[in-house]
């Protein structure tokens, strides 16, 4: 099934730590769940307000792609002046970049050696599902989540086989 690529943005008036908020709120809370059942990505980078009046700011204004976008879009707060509270956020599309993404065993089959074509996806979803050590490092939780994606790829895919490719001996006649 393909999907149509989209991109939604809006002034949410919704706090997540997500975006960069202090704290997450009802609001932000319901907008994650909601957007997440239809599997665009959060853009918004970073934790510049979008909003600022008085000298306080916030991250109130939030921006969703799908993911077939992910890697074309560049995703920034402009720092001119819009005669609002609200900071313009300016999303470039590059259509040279466009392009499917791939799952995460995907980018990794070639380098590691499994074989894409025996991919069990509801295996790989169950083992990505459980839940991680949690560690305050964050060198620590890079490499506990790279283990984990190993392990999700070990038990959904079989393994490439690697034999010692050896050129033919040359016979002289």
């Amino acid at each position: 099934m393909t999907t149509t690529p989209n991109i939604i943005a809006g002034d949410f008036n919704a706090w997540a730590l997500e975006w960069g908020s202090r704290a997450t709120n009802r609001r932000g809370s319901t907008l994650l769940k909601a957007f997440g059942l239809l599997e665009v990505v959060l853009l918004n980078t970073g934790t510049q307000n979008t909003f600022e009046k008085n000298g306080r700011g916030s991250i109130i204004d939030i921006s969703f792609a799908s993911r077939s976008l992910l890697r074309s879009i560049d995703w920034r707060v402009s720092d001119t002046y819009t005669q609002s509270d609200h900071l313009a956020i300016i999303i470039n599309i590059n259509k040279d970049m466009e392009r499917p993404r791939r799952n995460l065993c995907q980018q990794k089959v070639q380098a590691k050696g499994w074989r894409i074509e025996t991919l069990d996806e509801d295996v790989f979803q169950f083992i990505l599902d459980e839940n991680l050590n949690e560690t305050n490092n964050v060198d620590q939780q890079a490499k506990l989540l790279v283990h984990h994606i190993t392990k999700a790829c070990d038990a959904a895919m079989i393994k490439k086989k690697h034999t010692a490719r050896r050129k033919p001996a040359l016979v002289e006649q």
